[in-house]
């Protein structure tokens, strides 16, 4: 009787931990599948930040976007590229971006701006001063010389700035290379407007909530193996 009993109750702890481990999982996935998507990158422009085929992590909420930021973008956005473009927001609709001021770093609305992300490229090649349009973003890569960006077309539409409705995803981590892998480091450079974003939360959560679920799973199955007859 009393090895009955405890075979029953390891079977209702097979099973709990089972459900738990299905639910964990599902509550994980479907946020990583709905909310997120992954890219990867063409080209240097966002070097050393994002590299040549590196594979991106973007939250397709596009929502309260921030400068700072590094979004993707519709191909269209800036002419010239097959596949979503990564670029950093400068400015935002109602800035005023400016190049160049005190030690040649660009300005946003006369704030000179610290561009730690940098990699020796200088902040930009030649003068110019634009008033960002509200619905529009002014989007610059971290390697300036061989980045096609805002600063590149403020001859053309907008003044370079790419409208709002461009952009597909804001990159919140990189998934590939692995030595490489991880969430992108929050910028400083404009915190004197809102402090530093808090970076991939969401992500890191749904990801921590499938490996929860992972861990339930296979105590599941270990049970189900200890009550298997000898």
């Amino acid at each position: 009787m009393n090895r009955h009993r405890l075979s029953r109750r390891r079977q209702r702890v097979t099973i709990a931990l089972l459900v738990v481990g299905i639910l964990l999982c599902g509550g994980g996935i479907v946020p990583l599948v709905l909310g997120y998507r992954t890219v990867t990158v063409n080209g240097d422009a966002m070097a050393p930040v994002l590299r040549h085929q590196d594979t991106a992590v973007a939250d397709t909420d596009t929502g309260n976007l921030r400068r700072g930021d590094v979004v993707l973008l519709d191909p269209a956005a800036l002419g010239g590229h097959d596949e979503p473009v990564a670029l950093r927001v400068v400015g935002l609709g109602g800035d005023t971006v400016s190049c160049c001021v005190t030690d040649g770093r660009i300005a946003v609305n006369g704030q000179p701006i610290a561009e730690e992300y940098l990699d020796g490229d200088a902040p930009a090649s030649m003068p110019f001063s634009v008033a960002v349009t509200p619905g529009r973003l002014f989007v610059l890569g971290d390697h300036r010389t061989v980045a096609t960006d805002s600063r590149t077309r403020v001859a053309g539409p907008g003044a370079g700035a790419v409208p709002v409705s461009a952009v597909r995803g804001r990159v919140v981590a990189r998934a590939w290379p692995l030595t490489r892998a991880g969430e992108l480091d929050a910028t400083r450079a404009f915190s004197r407007f809102a402090p530093p974003r808090d970076g991939a939360i969401g992500l890191i959560v749904a990801v921590a909530v499938v490996l929860a679920g992972v861990v339930f799973l296979a105590a599941s199955g270990f049970e189900a193996l200890r009550r298997r007859p000898k």
